[in-house]
């Protein structure tokens, strides 16, 4: 401890913004803090949804193993934090210091860690689902906290608010990189998620390969998804505004995107994401999840047609030249075989995924190729 007595700087707040970098930081930030305000110790109560966690300084270990465990203490912390959050205030405005002393609590655990006067302040409820406890304690040897010390506080909560938000964001990033990393990613129909403004804020492979490959629809991080057709657009607007909650009730809305060029539609679905126990804080991007489905290039896997059906290197050829849009006559002469071959082939075909017409073929070998990478 000796050592980050040292070292500490002449405030606190720049140790309390490198414990996001480093979280066994918590214990010098609150040194650095306890040295401000004179206090003989500070407990931190860190319950949102945070990992629960209680840092302290200037604490036996022993004690701060019984703050959570004690059977008193969740009834101690409730009256403590039942007072208006985002504020400093001494403890003996919230609990009677007589009271206080004849608690098991005071007993157990604050009386033999030297505790009696003390100083509380409460993270507001935007910094997380639940506040967060600082306490601050001098014993009864000594002189109460006085103003002073109550602004040095005051000015330090902020930065604590702020950094228990941030903390709590980069624990959501994490989880929101996997989730775009391992599942979004992953998924072979187009997700697109858009902000409160309606911009893009994520978008999946499968997504940016069907914008990539249409004319029906383009998306720009200025002014977001855009459909080439002006009746198009006035109901893509509109449903973007509706998910965003407004314009009316926020509902799924499927939108059709025709395009005489590309001879194929772009289909679109668009939904509010929730705004509740689905996101962080306010400072959480995605508010709209659009679907797309529509015209796909990629490649047959010839290995993935091997093991599901028995394609031979010929056949899997044949199958790729269908599903490029090519006529049965045209696709042997690209193969460099006779039409009679291919038709012979195309029998084949049939046989081994237990269709019948062309139109099934190519619809199970389109749900084999978006369903498999190359």
């Amino acid at each position: 401890m000796a050592k980050y007595q040292r070292e500490n700087p002449a405030s606190p707040i720049p140790l309390l913004y490198r414990t996001l970098d480093d979280a066994q930081l918590w214990e010098p930030a609150l040194n650095a803090l306890a040295e401000d305000l004179g206090a003989d110790h500070i407990v931190l109560d860190l319950q949102a949804d945070l990992a629960p966690m209680i840092v302290a300084t200037r604490v036996a270990p022993n004690h701060i193993a019984q703050f959570a465990s004690h059977h008193e203490y969740r009834q101690l912390r409730g009256l403590v934090t039942h007072s208006t959050p985002g504020c400093t205030l001494r403890g003996e405005s919230i609990i009677d210091q007589r009271l206080q002393a004849r608690s098991e609590f005071y007993a157990d655990v604050i009386r033999p860690m030297g505790g009696y006067h003390a100083l509380f302040a409460l993270t507001s409820r935007a910094a997380g689902t639940q506040t967060a406890l600082l306490s601050a304690c001098r014993s009864s040897r000594k002189r109460g906290f006085e103003s002073r010390h109550l602004e040095k506080l005051d000015a330090f909560l902020p930065h604590l608010e702020t950094v228990i938000r941030l903390q709590r964001r980069i624990t959501h990033s994490a989880v929101e990189n996997w989730w775009h990393e391992t599942i979004l990613k992953a998924l072979p129909v187009g997700i697109i998620l858009l902000d409160a403004q309606g911009k893009p804020c994520y978008i999946n492979p499968a997504a940016e390969s069907l914008l990539n490959n249409t004319s029906a629809l383009s998306l720009s991080a200025r002014s977001g998804l855009n459909a080439r057709d002006p009746a198009t657009q006035r109901q893509l607007s509109q449903a973007i505004e509706q998910a965003l909650g407004k314009n009316d009730e926020p509902a799924p809305v499927a939108i059709r995107l025709h395009s005489r060029q590309d001879k194929q539609d772009v289909w679109l679905r668009i939904a509010p994401l929730p705004t509740g126990g689905g996101a962080i804080d306010e400072w959480s991007p995605a508010r709209v999840l659009v679907f797309c489905d529509g015209p796909d290039t990629q490649a047959l896997n010839p290995v993935e047609l091997s093991r599901l059906f028995g394609f031979s290197p010929r056949e899997s050829a044949l199958a790729q030249a269908l599903m490029n849009g090519q006529p049965l006559a045209n696709a042997a002469g690209s193969l460099g075989v006779s039409h009679e071959t291919v038709r012979s082939q195309l029998k084949s075909l049939f046989a081994k995924t237990d269709t019948n017409r062309q139109a099934e073929l190519t619809a199970v070998l389109n749900k084999l190729r978006r369903w498999s990478g190359p």
